[in-house]
């Protein structure tokens, strides 16, 4: 499991699928995935990193894109190594939105250091 923080909307959402293990309090490194548009409050939960996981969280941000008269959502993704920003529409792949959150939040992606190419 990994620890996020998400907006509550989407925290709600999780649960409701069965992708998360509940609510916690902060307590060493948490991931953070920041939605444009949501307006509930942040909360840290405690997401499964099953194979579905993060394909069904990509499914949530591309539905969350046509809600509420937008044709877009911007996403920000804080992980360990890395923060991402990237815009999600109906056309997205779900498979590639999943790709970018899976690597960001477990640590696949680095930030390149100054001085390499």
């Amino acid at each position: 499991m990994i620890a996020i923080e998400v907006p509550g909307e989407l925290a709600e959402a999780l649960a409701a699928e069965g992708l998360t293990a509940g609510r916690f309090g902060a307590r060493g490194q948490v991931g953070q995935v920041l939605v444009e548009g949501f307006a509930s409050a942040a909360t840290v939960i405690s997401l499964f990193q099953g194979p579905e996981t993060f394909v069904n969280l990509a499914r949530l941000l591309k539905e969350s894109a046509g809600r509420k008269r937008r044709d877009e959502v911007k996403v920000s993704v804080k992980g360990p190594n890395v923060k991402i920003e990237f815009v999600v529409t109906q056309e997205s792949d779900v498979k590639v939105i999943a790709k970018f959150l899976k690597d960001a939040l477990i640590g696949e992606l680095k930030t390149p250091s100054s001085g390499s190419r």
